[in-house]
C-alpha cells in the first residue's frame, strides 16, 4: 500500500500511513494498493485547537474525517469532545504561529511548466528525435521530474492529471502508476491558466506471460459447452451460415453475458481457434480461475467469396473490396454487423451495449478487426489485433488524423496490438502502432519475443486479451 498527500504543506503522511499536521488547512490522504485500482481517500483538516475546550495552541492539531471509517488519535494534548482534535498544550494564544490557509489570491502561479525526461531511458519512446511517450509495465511506476518557473511557485498552484485515470494514476509528486493496458496523457497544469502546462503520454503494457499450463486441458475443472448455430446471411450464395459459441460451464440463461467475437486467419474456418489454438481450454481454465467475467465467445466463419457483379446490402459506396487473397475477408466485415451480431443478441442473454461487446482476430481476422472496430467503434469497447496491420498498408483509411483518434477514444476502452517478434508482419503492425501513438489513440502494444506468425502466439494473445476485456473501469 502506498500513502500520499496532495498538500505536504498542510499534512504529511509516512510510508506506514501516519499523518502529521504541518499547518492549518485541508489535505487529502490517499492509500492505494500498488498494481491495482483499489484505493481509499481521507480528508484531513488541520485546525487551531478550540480555545474554549483546551486553551491550547492548535497549530499542530489534526481533525480527521473519513467516510465510513473510525478515526483514532493519541491524546498528546487536550482533545475536543469528539476525541478527534489532537494538539500540543502550550497555554498560548490559539492563533499564534498559525499559517493562513492558501487561497487563490495569495498563491504564486507558474509562468512556464516542462518535464525533464532522460531520453537515454530504455522506456522512453522516440520518433525522429522527438519524445513520443514513456512505456510503463503494468503495476510499475515512473516519476516525472518537473521544471517550474518561477522557482517559488506555490505547490497548491499546480496539479497533475491523467486523461484516462483507469490506465494510469498520477499523484501530486508526479509518480505515475500503470493500472491497465492503454495510453493516457499525463499533464502538469497551472490551476490558474490551464494553457500553462506540460504534457506527455504514458503507455501501459503487460509483457508478462502465464504459466505454460494456461492452454492445457485440466480434467479437474468444469468445462464449457460449444454450440453450433445457424444464422441467415445477406452476403453469401448459401444464406444459411454456421458459427460456434462457447458458453461457460456455469452458463445460466437467466443471467446477462458479455460477448466476444473471435476471428480466424486466412484459409481457416470457425474451428481453427479451438482445434489449433486451444481457445476452449484457455477459456475453461481462465473461467475456473476467475480471470474472466461472464462471457460468451463466438467463433464465426469469416471467409466469403466476393462477386463484383452482385449488389450487396448496406455497403458504403466509398468502401473498396480488398484485393488478392484478402478479397474473401471483405464481406464478412458487413455480415458480422448486420447479421451475426443481431442473431446473437436475439438468441443469447447478452448484456446490451458496446461495453459488453469485444472483437479480436488473428492475421486475416486481425485485418478484419481493424475494419469492423475502427469503422463501427460505437459497437465495441474492447478490441485486440493479433499479427496484422491494416489491409491497405500505408494507405490505410481507418485512422488518418488526431481528430479521428479523439473520436475513437470516446468508444474504445481497451485496444491492444500483439505480434510475435519473429513475425514478418511485425514491422507493419509497429508502423501503424506508432501512428496511433502520434495521434494519441488510447492503446497498448506488445511484441512477444521468440514467437512468429504461429498458433503459440495467438493462444497467448487471446489469453492476454481475455484477461483485461470488460474490466476497464472495475
Amino acid at each position: 500500500v502506498k500513502f500520499s498527500t496532495n498538500k505536504k504543506k498542510v499534512a504529511k503522511v509516512s510510508s506506514k500511513g501516519k499523518v502529521t499536521a504541518v499547518a492549518e488547512g485541508t489535505a487529502k490522504i490517499t492509500a492505494k494498493v500498488k498494481g491495482t485500482k483499489l484505493k481509499a481517500t481521507c480528508k484531513v483538516t488541520v485546525t487551531a485547537a478550540d480555545s474554549a475546550n483546551s486553551g491550547a495552541n492548535g497549530a499542530n492539531g489534526a481533525n480527521i474525517a473519513n467516510n465510513g471509517a473510525t478515526n483514532t488519535a493519541n491524546n498528546t494534548g487536550n482533545n475536543d469532545n469528539n476525541g478527534n482534535n489532537q494538539g500540543n498544550n502550550q497555554g498560548t494564544d490559539p492563533n499564534a504561529n498559525v499559517t493562513p490557509e492558501p487561497t487563490p489570491d495569495n498563491l504564486t502561479y507558474p509562468t512556464a511548466l516542462s518535464f525533464d525526461i532522460d531520453t537515454s531511458d530504455k522506456n522512453v519512446e522516440t520518433e525522429n528525435g522527438k519524445i513520443m511517450c514513456i512505456n510503463v509495465e503494468l503495476g510499475e511506476s515512473y516519476t516525472f521530474k518537473s521544471e517550474i518557473e518561477p522557482a517559488d511557485t506555490s505547490a497548491e498552484a499546480v496539479e497533475y492529471k491523467s486523461s484516462f485515470d483507469y490506465v494510469a494514476s498520477v499523484d501530486q509528486d508526479g509518480v505515475v502508476t500503470g493500472l491497465y493496458p492503454g495510453m493516457t496523457e499525463i499533464s502538469l497544469v497551472s490551476k490558474k491558466d490551464d494553457s500553462i502546462c506540460a504534457k506527455m503520454y504514458i503507455k501501459v503494457n503487460d509483457t508478462t506471460r502465464p504459466a505454460n499450463s494456461f492452454k492445457s486441458y485440466n480434467s479437474s475443472i468444469p468445462h464449457g459447452q460449444i454450440d453450433t448455430i445457424t444464422y441467415r446471411s445477406d452476403y453469401r450464395d448459401n444464406p444459411n451460415v454456421q458459427a460456434r459459441v462457447w458458453k461457460p460451464a456455469d452458463y445460466d440463461p437467466t443471467k446477462e453475458y458479455n460477448v466476444m467475437y473471435c476471428l480466424h486467419g486466412g484459409g481457416a474456418d470457425m474451428n481453427y481457434w479451438t482445434n489449433n489454438c486451444q481457445a476452449d481450454r484457455i477459456l475453461d481454465n481462465m473461467q475456473a480461475e476467475g480471470l474472466i467475467s461472464d462471457t460468451l465467445v463466438v467463433f464465426p466463419n469469416g471467409s466469403i467469396d466476393y462477386n463484383a457483379n452482385k449488389n450487396y446490402p448496406n455497403i458504403p459506396s466509398d468502401r473498396v473490396p480488398y484485393s488478392g487473397m484478402f478479397t474473401v475477408a471483405y464481406l464478412f466485415t458487413f455480415e458480422i454487423i448486420n447479421n451475426l451480431i443481431p442473431y446473437i443478441d436475439e438468441h443469447y442473454p447478452v448484456a446490451e451495449g458496446p461495453d459488453h461487446r469485444a472483437v479480436c482476430g488473428l492475421s486475416m481476422g486481425g485485418g478484419q478487426t481493424y475494419d469492423i472496430a475502427f469503422r463501427s467503434p460505437e459497437m465495441f469497447s474492447y478490441v485486440s489485433i493479433f499479427s496484422c496491420h491494416p489491409f491497405e498498408g500505408d494507405g490505410q483509411t481507418v485512422l488518418t488524423s488526431k481528430e479521428r483518434a479523439d473520436e475513437l477514444n470516446n468508444y474504445f476502452k481497451l485496444l491492444i496490438f500483439q505480434v510475435g517478434a519473429n513475425d514478418g508482419l511485425s514491422d507493419g503492425e509497429k508502423t501503424f502502432e506508432k501512428l496511433c501513438t502520434r495521434y494519441g489513440l488510447n492503446h497498448s502494444w506488445v511484441l512477444e519475443p521468440g514467437l512468429a506468425h504461429e498458433d503459440a502466439e495467438w493462444s497467448l494473445n487471446l489469453y492476454k486479451f481475455l484477461k483485461y476485456a470488460f474490466k476497464a473501469n472495475q
